[in-house]
């Protein structure tokens, strides 16, 4: 029974600890990508109340251990973040991952893509599914 309590503490603990080195007073966020592909042409972008989809950046390509340039996000309302590419789609097309990347506010986000992450393909000229 001890046992099972101190692990249910130190769960605890984990899960709810921030890095005090990520602290700062503005939000912002990097996109690290560890798997052996690149992603072409990178945005970020949010839905808004309307479902709209916003651009928050241009990312670039993103290549293997290679992080995104840090983003600034100047809007508080902005609490999710998507990643776009044009990776295996054709030109009219976008991927969205499948994974919402959650803001911690006043905070440095660091967003591991992983292998686990998927993606959905969508309209680039929608602006419902793309951002503009």
């Amino acid at each position: 029974m001890k046992k099972l309590l101190f692990l249910l503490f130190a769960l605890s603990l984990f899960s709810c600890s921030k890095d005090p080195d990520l602290t700062q007073d503005y939000t912002s966020f990097i996109f690290y990508h560890s798997e052996n592909i690149t992603l072409p042409n990178c945005v970020a972008g949010y839905y808004d109340k309307d479902g709209f989809c916003i651009k928050i950046a241009e990312l670039g390509d993103l290549s293997q251990n290679q992080r995104s340039p840090e983003i600034t996000v100047e809007n508080n309302s902005v609490k999710e973040v998507f990643l776009f590419s044009d990776y295996r789609s054709p030109l009219s097309r976008a991927t969205k991952t499948d994974s919402t990347f959650i803001l911690n506010f006043n905070h440095k986000n660091i967003f591991k893509i992983e292998s686990w992450v998927k993606g959905i393909e969508v309209e680039k000229n929608n602006p419902k599914q793309y951002p503009h």
